[in-house]
């Protein structure tokens, strides 16, 4: 086995990715994601990171108790899912805000407590280059899993390792 490894997923970029990047409405199936990408480690863990409606959105009631329900597929199963309030940005709509930054703390939480030899995130997201960096500076290995679109050039250069997931056998069927 190799060393201990933790798998962040950032799910709105998954899916958001998976339908730029497969150019049709191609599904992820989560649980074989996390095999292609654990193979021969010490998987400790995986977290999965999205927004939902807060309670009193009661106008998306209904999408909040659909999220709630993808949640609750996880449980149990070896994910442990994060659901960050989305925030209010005028006239009734809401957006996701605060997923990265919980996503960043966590990373950098775990590392600093030597939680994992290795972090495996799932974005395409430039941002995370800095906290990289820092991660890096720790001795931990970080490896970035995006698609070939959208996947930043600031990411790139600070991962350890890039992996395509288009290359993965859980992406059969995306182009």
């Amino acid at each position: 086995m190799e060393k201990r490894t933790i798998i962040f997923i950032d799910a709105q970029a998954l899916l958001k990715g998976a339908w730029k990047a497969c150019k049709k409405d191609f599904r992820v199936n989560h649980f074989n994601l996390i095999k292609d990408l654990s193979l021969n480690r010490d998987l400790i863990r995986v977290y999965m990171y999205d927004g939902i409606y807060p309670e009193e959105a009661i106008q998306f009631a209904e999408e909040r108790r659909k999220k709630l329900a993808w949640a609750s597929e996880f449980w149990g199963r070896g994910i442990t899912v994060k659901l960050i309030d989305m925030r209010e940005s005028g006239r009734g709509t809401y957006r996701q805000k605060g997923v990265d930054v919980r996503i960043a703390s966590d990373m950098l939480t775990l590392a600093f407590r030597d939680a994992y030899d290795v972090a495996v995130l799932v974005s395409g997201d430039g941002d995370f280059g800095e906290v990289i960096d820092e991660i890096k500076g720790m001795g931990k290995r970080v490896e970035v899993a995006y698609y070939r679109e959208g996947f930043s050039e600031r990411l790139k250069e600070s991962a350890d390792k890039i992996i395509y997931l288009q290359d993965l056998p859980s992406f059969k069927g995306c182009s």
